[in-house]
């Protein structure tokens, strides 16, 4: 019976041991796919910044380009502005080539120069107002895919917080899951021996349990026949003693 408890209880062992091993082996790779997620997110986000970075770059040049544009603009509106308010823009007289005529100059009309310099500082003056426009719905852009890059950030920071934590978890339970196994698989070992223990003994005791088998029909029928005798020698003295007291107490009298 011991020997045949020591088989169960490795049974168990074992059966709990192989449990735990596949319990460790869903463990790791949990593991290892968190952990590719956790790389697939960082990689992700190392990709939306270095666009995010390019983007914010190409915005700052070209708006630097703007107003570089814009201040050069609003110099030339202000030197044709200015020019227009103390100068006349006349055609400067042509002479022919011969000395004995008099030289014939034509001016052009002051008015006409006057509409055509007020056409270019009009049309300067909208090239401004359309880049500051530019500008302004550029910056508005700008800081919109900055927030938005800012939240996807933080929701980013915060789910690679959850895979740190969920790696920790993991790593705990596959360490508490090896000390388990190594532990069943001592007790398991220990378990073996004490079987190993008690086939020896079996083994040692073999002889005397064999003729004990072979023995014991012819002894129980032999012990049988020993209880018969004592009981029938028991009733034989009981009544004799009884008669033997009747017949002594008869004398005495």
């Amino acid at each position: 019976n011991h020997k045949e408890n020591l088989e169960y209880d490795i049974s168990q062992l074992q059966a709990k041991i192989t449990a735990a091993e596949e319990k460790k082996a869903k463990l790791e790779a949990e593991k290892e796919d968190t952990e590719k997620k956790k790389a697939d997110l960082i990689q992700a986000m190392d990709e939306a910044l270095a666009d995010r970075t390019a983007e914010n770059e190409a915005f700052t040049g070209a708006k630097q380009d703007d107003l570089n544009a814009i201040e050069l603009l609003g110099q030339a509106i202000e030197a044709l502005s200015a020019y227009g308010s103390n100068n006349a823009l006349l055609q400067q007289p042509e002479f022919e080539v011969s000395e004995d005529q008099a030289p014939d100059a034509a001016f052009s009309s002051k008015d006409a120069h006057g509409d055509a310099q007020n056409g270019i500082v009009m049309l300067l003056t909208q090239i401004k107002e359309n880049l500051e426009g530019e500008i302004a719905l550029a910056d508005k852009s700008e800081a919109k895919a900055t927030e938005e890059y800012e939240a996807l950030r933080a929701s980013a920071d915060e789910q690679e917080a959850a895979y740190d934590r969920q790696l920790v978890a993991l790593s705990e339970s596959i360490a508490d899951t090896d000390a388990a196994i190594s532990e069943d698989e001592q007790t398991k070992t220990d378990t073996e021996g004490q079987h190993t223990a008690a086939i020896d003994y079996i083994d040692k005791i073999a002889p005397n349990c064999d003729w004990i088998k072979a023995n014991f029909d012819a002894r129980v029928a032999a012990r049988t026949k020993e209880t018969e005798g004592l009981e029938n020698a028991k009733s034989i003295l009981s009544g004799s003693m009884g008669f033997t007291q009747m017949g002594l107490l008869q004398s005495v009298q």
